[in-house]
């Protein structure tokens, strides 16, 4: 999120002096400029894309960091269950 808002930040300054992206130059340098992490993330979301829409580019991402943080909070309450075998 906080790069998100920092991307937004950075194309308002711009669009203070005059420059202007069309929305799908917008999202494709809004998916380029994402950390490696989100390397398979973008890889998937392009696949047989012809176009995109900022917002809905937007509005993946989010839905990706909510589900890996919700996956990860899953993760972190599940315990390991070891069953200690009498045959030793």
């Amino acid at each position: 999120m906080k790069h998100l808002n920092e991307f937004n930040r950075c194309v308002n300054d711009l669009l203070q002096v005059e420059v202007k992206y069309e929305e799908e130059d917008k999202a494709l340098v809004l998916l380029r400029s994402l950390s490696s992490t989100f390397e398979h993330f973008r890889t998937t979301l392009m696949f047989g894309k012809e176009t995109f829409r900022f917002e809905e580019v937007v509005q993946y991402i989010i839905s990706h960091i909510k589900m890996n943080r919700s996956t990860r909070d899953d993760m972190k309450n599940e315990g390991l269950l070891i069953k200690r075998s009498n045959d030793y």
